[in-house]
């Protein structure tokens, strides 16, 4: 993503960063401004589930699965941005480096704790089903490395120190899934099912590469650290 400062009537428009990066102007003290900011976010998530069920049922064609066990995940982010600055700042654009000038962040995280769900299915007519599971993880969640780099704002300066750190931190975890399906029984041994779902997963306390520069700059606050994910799933089975 990519944008530009909106113009003033008066002068350049800036973006005023109060974040991402913890240089200060020279003459003010204040957070750099800039022209143009752009940034890229990445994230690789794994997850595993190791579960114990049993289904159980009523007459009424409602069908219930209790779930309890362990789910375990490992969470890789980057956050790269780049700032075209605002030369005025400080006193020129003769006394800036190299534009545009990057903020690199990465947080690598595992965790693993107990899983308690419930997994439903009310069956309708002609093979039709409604189907929906709700789950909650509390994960003992370990960051073995978040860490900040950013390069020179000015001539005025020396190379920032990066900051590189761990944490350890107790986080829960919850998901939702509901959906519409429809199965058949080929045989006695055979069925064929397809769901059409949609999926809610929320993760608390993620965004610990916002924590960490928020820490190191006094004045300002992130807001929620939370990452959560939302879509539609589309599914098709077939047991033998």
């Amino acid at each position: 993503m990519s944008r530009n400062a909106p113009l003033g009537s008066i002068a350049e428009g800036v973006w005023n960063v109060d974040s991402w990066y913890l240089q200060k102007t020279f003459y003010s003290n204040q957070s750099l401004t800039g022209t143009t900011l752009s940034s890229t976010w990445k994230i690789l998530l794994n997850m595993g589930d190791l579960l114990l069920s049993r289904p159980l049922s009523n007459d009424a064609g409602f069908v219930y699965v209790p779930l309890a066990g362990l789910k375990a995940l490992w969470i890789q982010q980057h956050m790269n941005l780049k700032l075209t600055q605002a030369g005025a700042s400080f006193g020129g654009n003769s006394f800036l480096l190299p534009q545009p000038l990057a903020s690199n962040n990465k947080s690598y995280s595992w965790g693993i704790g107990p899983r308690l769900g419930v997994d439903g299915r009310y069956n309708l007519p002609k093979g039709f089903n409604l189907n929906g599971l709700i789950g909650a993880t509390l994960l003992f969640n370990k960051f073995t490395e978040i860490k900040h780099i950013e390069g020179t704002a000015s001539t005025f300066y020396e190379q920032p120190s990066p900051i590189k750190i761990s944490y350890n931190s107790v986080r829960p975890e919850f998901d939702l899934n509901l959906g519409f399906g429809w199965g058949m029984d080929i045989s006695s041994k055979q069925r064929v099912d397809l769901v059409l779902s949609y999926d809610f997963l929320y993760f608390w306390g993620q965004n610990m590469m916002r924590y960490v520069t928020d820490e190191f700059f006094a004045g300002i606050s992130s807001g929620s650290l939370d990452l959560y994910f939302q879509g539609i799933t589309f599914k098709a089975s077939y047991g033998f």
